[in-house]
């Protein structure tokens, strides 16, 4: 799915705009409100974005995993290569392997739990001006109704498109 960006110094236009893009027919579950007033979003019955996603977990164990299944891997063949494995058995490097592929999810996951999300670090600028970013995870062939709400009636800036899915090594400037 794609995903729409719309900055808005209004909560209020915000609110109107997602009443507006529910009886256009999206899902109430594809808004989400990215903004530093939580509980201000909350009582306006709005879809802050959780916790969970303004970090980089996800992001980050899935470097962890890539990055651990290679070692692991390296581990393995470097074992079968020098013929380690007739002498000792698998067991004993199949272990180091495990828990190297462990150890690098582990320690990528507690990077990603420090870190802000990547895909928000783009509106960071935005959120300290006491702005508020909109995003819509829509089709391709939604787009300009939604464009055509959030931008012509309630004159939210187009902040840009992303992508739904979580890539592992992308990078947000791009």
């Amino acid at each position: 799915m794609k995903r729409l960006y719309f900055i808005s110094p209004s909560l209020i236009a915000i609110e109107q705009a997602e009443h507006d893009l529910v009886k256009s027919g999206i899902k109430e579950n594809r808004l989400h409100l990215l903004s530093d007033e939580i509980a201000e979003a909350q009582a306006r019955n709005l879809h802050p974005v959780s916790s969970l996603a303004r970090i980089d977990l996800f992001h980050w164990l899935e470097r962890g995993v890539i990055i651990g299944f290679i070692l692991a891997i390296t581990i393995l063949l470097v074992t079968y290569l020098t013929g380690l494995n007739e002498q000792y058995t698998w067991f004993p490097f199949t272990f180091i392997a495990v828990f190297v592929m462990a150890f690098s999810t582990w320690e990528a996951g507690l990077i990603g739990v420090q870190s802000k999300n990547y895909k928000f670090e783009l509106f960071e600028a935005n959120l300290e001006n006491g702005e508020h970013v909109l995003y819509v995870d829509c089709n391709a062939s939604e787009t300009n109704s939604i464009k055509d709400i959030c931008i012509n009636r309630f004159l939210m800036k187009f902040g840009g498109t992303g992508d739904s899915l979580i890539h592992p090594f992308s990078d947000p400037t791009n």
